[in-house]
């Protein structure tokens, strides 16, 4: 044993037992001789503690508001814009074109008609998207449980997710909506008992698979095949009835090997 060792062990034998020493902490620091100043005042300002503010609940509310108020916003745009294309398409019907004179002619100012529609739609999407993002990243911000865990908080995450699947659908990015409305169903499980996003799922993950499937990707097409199944099943048995006919004859041709 070298010197440092010895040296520490017979320290350690000197020492009292516990039972001898149980008031050393009392006899090294008395309490009676320790004046208690309290914490005093500062004009410091805590700098670079950004959490607490996002934990204090009415910082918490006006990240809320703000999630709310875009989540608003994003929902009357796209109302609005259904509402122009709704009368546009009116427009053109009441149109009259005596210089049509050929098939050729009607449809090509059809088309056009129809380009302008898609456009019209496609920008007030475009715009909802935008404000459905903004409503996501201040909802992503609040921090505070109480906040967090309010049916409110609850149901404004689920309507921001569901007005973004729908119009990320209608672009066709089937990876990104079967990713939110994955989310969307973990929310809560009575979203697990709405038959629409099983319906949508089943579909996304159907192109997934195809696509997977045309890149020679077997083993990553078998999983979206499987989850397509899965939310065929899930579909059917909401809105059908796990005991009905329907709900049976699918299960039958998912069992197939859809």
């Amino acid at each position: 044993m070298d010197l440092k060792k010895y040296s520490l062990f017979l320290l350690l034998l000197c020492l009292p037992t516990y039972a001898e020493s149980k008031n050393k902490i009392e006899l090294l620091v008395p309490d009676s001789k320790i004046p208690d100043s309290g914490w005093g005042s500062s004009t410091e300002t805590i700098k670079n503690l950004e959490i607490l503010d996002f934990i204090d609940e009415s910082s918490s509310k006006k990240k809320f508001n703000e999630s709310l108020e875009d989540y608003k916003t994003a929902v009357d745009i796209f109302r609005n814009t259904e509402d122009a294309v709704e009368k546009k398409k009116e427009d053109f019907e009441m149109e009259v074109h005596p210089e049509d004179r050929y098939d050729w002619q009607k449809k090509a100012r059809e088309e056009s008609q129809n380009k302008d529609l898609t456009k019209m739609t496609n920008e007030g999407r475009n715009q909802a998207l935008q404000f459905l993002v903004r409503a996501m990243t201040a909802l992503d911000k609040v921090e505070n449980p109480k906040v967090k865990e309010s049916n409110a908080y609850l149901e404004l995450k689920a309507g921001i997710y569901r007005e973004y699947a729908k119009h990320q659908f209608a672009y066709r990015n089937y990876g990104v909506v079967a990713d939110i409305l994955s989310r969307y169903i973990a929310l809560d499980d009575k979203f697990k008992t709405e038959s629409e996003p099983h319906r949508l799922l089943a579909h996304c993950f159907e192109k997934m698979e195809l696509g997977a499937s045309k890149n020679k990707k077997t083993f990553i097409a078998e999983e979206y095949k499987e989850k397509k199944k899965q939310h065929i099943l899930s579909y059917a048995e909401v809105q059908y009835g796990k005991d009905s006919k329907e709900y049976e004859s699918i299960f039958e041709k998912v069992m197939k090997d859809y």
